[in-house]
């Protein structure tokens, strides 16, 4: 795992939604037997930045957030929690400099006879971040 996927699971546990989560935050896969709520992260566009001397040390990185739920006003929770904590968010963190998380849209590919028969809830939302190595 590279620093900006480790740092930013670090950034999310450090939120609120860590009280509804746990430390069930991880990266692309979603372990079959995993509890739920949870919340998954996946790189959906990342571009290298170039000038005229060459790449820079700058990412604008696409990502999106999944989110898990066995209820929809959990699962609205959480993205209440992650607007709250990330929404803005510009500081350094591990071995990342964060210079700006913006969330782009969330989605609710959820139906309402899906939520009555209890099936899994589940959130897409997608945020620009934008980073550096430092």
């Amino acid at each position: 795992m590279i620093s900006f996927e480790k740092d930013l699971r670090s950034l999310i546990l450090s939120t609120p939604v860590a009280a509804l989560v746990s430390n069930r935050v991880v990266w692309m896969v979603r372990p079959q037997s995993s509890q739920i709520p949870s919340l998954v992260l996946t790189t959906v566009g990342e571009a290298t930045p170039y000038v005229y001397g060459g790449v820079v040390n700058f990412y604008p990185t696409r990502v999106q957030f999944e989110i898990f739920s066995t209820t929809y006003d959990i699962a609205t929770q959480i993205w209440r929690a992650l607007e709250e904590g990330l929404s803005g968010f510009v500081g350094n963190l591990g071995d990342t400099k964060f210079h700006s998380i913006l969330f782009l849209g969330k989605s609710d590919d959820t139906e309402e006879n899906a939520v009555a028969a209890q099936q899994l809830v589940r959130f897409l939302i997608e945020a620009s971040c934008n980073w550096s190595e430092i």
